[in-house]
């Protein structure tokens, strides 16, 4: 008998971060979304067969799949691209300049992306990016009005536009550093006190030594472990106060 992992939001609190913390931390980021709870969609496959009823591919809504892939230097590689284009391992490697490709492990997956098989997502780029995982999002999918993604469960998926997932990421998944530098600059002086937050506090511990030693940012405090240790420990999630 086949062995079935449940990716389900029933086991939610045993991964890294939540499902519910990161739909907390999408309207935190005034990222808007539209949410359908359902079934387990565990493939794509599965997916097909049902997601006409609740989801649209109408108003240029876009179906995906997400594979997780390693080489055999062990770099970690999440892909994005529409469900139905083919992607060939054998040559993928050539385009992404990477060694050649195979498909992680579901302990691999659960270390490098905090997720179970059958709910991988660009949104398990926060826990990806710290930990090296490099996102690549195919270039038709910018097309799409919105994209159908996973938030960390597969019972679960979120409407969204590709463009506020690539506000916040570069082709390496990580946050893009002058987009979010011209943003501060908007927002905050260099005198004016700011309070950094990641998932661990390791992201932001090189972001605040960067802005006060480089930069010449007078006030900056680090949120030690980050946001991570702030949900275990119970606290709330608010909505910023500047638009």
């Amino acid at each position: 008998m086949e062995n079935i992992i449940d990716a389900s939001s029933k086991y939610q609190n045993s991964l890294p971060i939540s499902s519910d913390a990161i739909l907390n931390l999408l309207k935190t980021w005034k990222i808007p979304y539209n949410r359908t709870d359902h079934m387990p969609l565990r493939t794509v496959e599965v997916s097909k067969k049902v997601q006409d009823q609740f989801l649209s591919t109408e108003n240029g809504g876009g179906h995906i799949k997400n594979l997780y892939l390693r080489d055999h230097k062990k770099k970690n590689i999440l892909l994005i691209a529409e469900q139905d284009r083919q992607i060939d391992l054998k040559t993928l490697h050539l385009k992404l300049e990477t060694g050649r490709l195979s498909f992680g492990s579901a302990d691999r997956l659960m270390e490098y992306l905090g997720v179970r098989p059958g709910a991988v997502t660009p949104l398990s780029m926060i826990n990806g990016a710290e930990k090296g995982v490099q996102l690549f999002i195919d270039a038709e999918l910018k097309s799409c009005k919105q994209i159908y993604v996973h938030p960390l469960v597969n019972d679960r998926t979120l409407g969204i536009k590709p463009s506020d997932l690539m506000t916040f990421f570069d082709k390496n998944g990580k946050p893009n550093t002058s987009d979010w530098l011209n943003k501060l600059n908007q927002i905050a002086s260099k005198n004016d006190p700011i309070v950094l937050i990641c998932r661990t506090g390791r992201r932001t511990g090189i972001v605040a030594k960067f802005l006060s030693e480089k930069l010449g940012y007078k006030s900056i405090y680090d949120v030690t472990d980050g946001i991570t240790e702030w949900l275990k420990e119970g606290n709330s999630v608010v909505k910023p106060i500047i638009n």
